[in-house]
């Protein structure tokens, strides 16, 4: 008994938090005890004394016997037998032993089986999972676009990204949630999952143009780190600084939230999902965020050609710098 309630106690320990492991050790110790005074009740009964077979008193009762079937009484000398069964306390201690036995494999069962956790839900939702929607770009003039070098002499502007580019460190990924019922979905955390490192992406490097500052709820994360962390960060709205605002939002049918995320990598290109940890009523979801079903991509401008942007024929290029080009 000692040693399963050793074992129980280090597996509560290891599962922390789980009351079924608790409540094996809770189990196990209430039954120890009960065993034990039991135990001790038994072995402080005194044992019945035999009857005396030559008691004059008694005349009729020639021989007594115990055996294991119970005291078998011999009356008169004659052949027959009268069996007094002995009610044996071994029989009850042994079922008891075997109903403890069977709770603690049934909680233990509980603490060790797997629960089912959220998965990932879809960009269209799923019970109160909050929609989304997700755009990319650069921050404004400061950051940019890689693309792959094809000896082309120019490339247009485009309303959104350029054909093939990756998001230079320091862009912008634009995520809007909202949600889907009129009980409110409660945006609990946002983390990165890096799914890929490699080297930095050649090419070529295309700046952002500049333009006015939009900045809701802004947060950088540090691709480069082991275990990258997504963390507030100010941000700046019609020309006024926005304090940093740490992550936990409520949005309804009539909530929209949009939410700014900075990557930045110095050292290379890396591949990542954006995850949101949400709970609504009873519900709870892992909401993982990405580019139309694939990582974002996102890759230091180290290892590409800087072009800047120029104007051919009333139009709005990137273009190598040939002093006509700015590069500002």
């Amino acid at each position: 008994m000692t040693a399963a309630l050793g074992i129980i106690i280090n597996v509560a320990t290891d599962l922390k938090t789980n009351v079924w492991a608790w409540l094996a050790v809770v189990v196990l110790v209430v039954a120890g005890a009960a065993v034990g005074l039991g135990l001790e009740k038994r072995s402080r009964t005194p044992a019945a004394a035999a009857p005396d077979a030559t008691d004059a008193s008694d005349a009729t009762t020639s021989q007594v016997n115990s055996g294991q079937h119970g005291v078998q009484v011999n009356v008169g000398g004659s052949s027959d037998r009268i069996t007094v069964k002995s009610r044996s306390g071994t029989a009850g201690l042994t079922v008891g032993v075997l109903v403890i036995v069977a709770t603690l494999a049934g909680l233990v069962a509980g603490a060790w089986l797997p629960r089912p956790g959220p998965g990932p839900v879809p960009a269209g939702g799923g019970g109160g999972a909050p929609a989304w929607t997700v755009s990319m770009g650069p921050d404004q003039c400061t950051t940019g676009w890689v693309v792959p070098d094809e000896g082309q002499s120019s490339i247009p502007v485009p309303e959104g990204p350029p054909p093939g580019a990756v998001l230079s460190s320091g862009g912008q990924v634009v995520v809007t949630l909202q949600g889907v019922r009129e009980e409110a979905a409660v945006l609990q955390s946002i983390s990165v999952e890096v799914v890929r490192r490699s080297s930095p992406l050649s090419g070529i490097y295309l700046p952002g143009l500049c333009g006015s500052d939009v900045t809701p709820h802004f947060y950088g994360t540090d691709l480069d780190a082991p275990r990258p962390r997504v963390v507030p960060m100010p941000g700046k709205q019609g020309g006024e600084v926005v304090p940093a605002q740490e992550f936990s939002f409520k949005v309804g049918k009539s909530d929209v939230e949009k939410v700014v995320v900075v990557p930045t990598s110095s050292s290379g290109y890396v591949e990542w999902y954006l995850h949101v940890e949400w709970t609504s009523g009873g519900e709870r979801g892992d909401l993982r965020i990405d580019d139309g079903g694939k990582p974002f991509r996102t890759t230091s401008a180290a290892a590409a050609k800087r072009w800047c942007t120029t104007y051919v024929s009333h139009s709005v290029v990137w273009a190598a710098p040939d002093g006509g080009a700015q590069c500002d």
